[in-house]
Formats: structure tokens, sequence, C-alpha cells
């Protein structure tokens, strides 16, 4: 009924005859009226293919290993860290020292925040976070990883370092998967833009806190850059052409 009222009230509708004695007649109203096929839709009505499980999982391995490759080569053959990672006057001295005072692997802080279970009262450990607030104005301070103990062997870092790639490079996947318009040299920037927020999130930190330095900030924003645009020229390139 509230169809048959719009048609009663529409111009067009009249004109051609659709109301008669007060009876619409199905030659008159058919016409005038959209069956639900026909309908304009303000959506498009292609549909877009969900990315196949087997190209995602291609591209996530072989993003992964360019990354783990260029790792490789980063850290060995292109002397990207040479001059980034300083050394001690007295490694031996501080080898000693790191042995004799560290009593596990794991990251250290110096100088570190007092423990304040070994205070007998308050003006001990007002005396304690004093002492602590000046060494870390007057230096030296460290921030640290430390392994404790022989390395072994290496395959099981290598390992470890091969699945985390792979396990990166398929979040990186994920998100271009997304973005189907994208050309390749378009995906390649994506994967650089994703390299660039990790690089300013993390080591901008590094080297802002803890003294990291400027050196060794350039060394890991082009480590980090040039192997996530590689990885994304070789996800971009598997994950096909783009969407028309």
């Amino acid at each position: 009924m509230q169809n048959s009222r719009l048609l009663r009230t529409s111009p067009d509708f009249a004109e051609h005859g659709g109301y008669v004695g007060g009876i619409y007649t199905l030659e008159t109203v058919a016409p005038f009226l959209y069956l639900p096929s026909q309908i304009p839709s303000t959506s498009s009505n292609k549909q877009e293919e969900a990315m196949p499980a087997r190209t995602i999982a291609v591209a996530s391995a072989l993003g992964g290993l360019t990354l783990f490759v260029w790792g490789a080569l980063s850290h060995t053959l292109v002397p990207l860290y040479n001059n980034a990672l300083h050394r001690f006057t007295n490694q031996d001295a501080v080898t000693q020292a790191i042995a004799t005072n560290a009593p596990q692997s794991g990251t250290y802080f110096l100088p570190n925040y007092p423990d304040y279970s070994k205070a007998a009262n308050d003006a001990e450990r007002t005396a304690m976070r004093e002492n602590m607030e000046r060494q870390m104005m007057s230096g030296p301070a460290m921030f640290a990883h430390v392994r404790v103990g022989p390395m072994g062997s290496i395959a099981p870092n290598l390992v470890t370092e091969l699945v985390a790639n792979i396990i990166a490079a398929l979040f990186l996947t994920i998100l271009m998967s997304t973005a189907t318009q994208l050309s390749l040299k378009m995906r390649m920037y994506f994967a650089v833009g994703v390299a660039l927020v990790m690089v300013f999130d993390q080591s901008v930190s590094s080297w802002n806190w803890y003294g990291a330095g400027a050196d060794f900030f350039v060394a890991e924003t082009v480590d980090a850059v040039v192997g996530w645009a590689l990885a994304g020229l070789v996800i971009g390139k598997l994950l096909g052409k783009p969407a028309q």
C-alpha cells in the first residue's frame, strides 16, 4: 500500500492512467515498479576476490628470506656497522667486570634504580636515590644486552632469526594484500614506510635516551630501509599485478 500511495501521487503515473477508478492494474503499475534486481546500487557490483592463502604464504616466506639474506650481508660483507659499534679501551677489564657483576643473561642498565630493600629507613632510601640521580647526571650510563657463558653453535640463532623475519614479512604481506591497487613501486614505498615507522619508534629512542649514537642510528636506518625495500619488491611482485 505504501508503494500504491507513492504511485498515486506521481505525475508520471497519473499521466499514463495508472490509477483508474481506484483500481491499480498490473499492466499500468508494472512500468513504474523496480524489481530488486533492477534497483540501482551505489556500491560496485564487482567483488574483489580474497588473496589466495598459498600466495600469502609464498610471498611471506620469500620476503622473510630476503630480509634474512640482507641482514647477513649488512652485518658481514657490507661495512655498515664497522664504525657504529665502538670498542672499550680495555676490553679484557670490561669483560672481567661483566663476568663478575652480571649473574645472568639479560638487559642491564647503569646506573640502575637502587635496591630499597637494603635501606634501613627513609633517610637511607633518600640517600640511595640521590646517589643514583647524581650518577645519571654525571655519567657514565649504560644500556646493554649481556649474554653470560659460551655462545656455542650459531645454528639455533640463525633459525630463530629466519623464522622471525618470515613472521615479520607475513605481517607486511597481509597489509600489502589489502592495498590491491598499488603498483609494484608503490608497494616498495609502502614497505619502506613500515621500516621507517619501526626505526623512528625504536632507534630514535635508543639514540635519544641511551646514547646509542648518530652513527649507530644511521646504520640501523639504512639496514632497515634497504632490507624492507627489497622484501617489499619481492612480496609486491609475488602478490601480482594491481587491481584495475
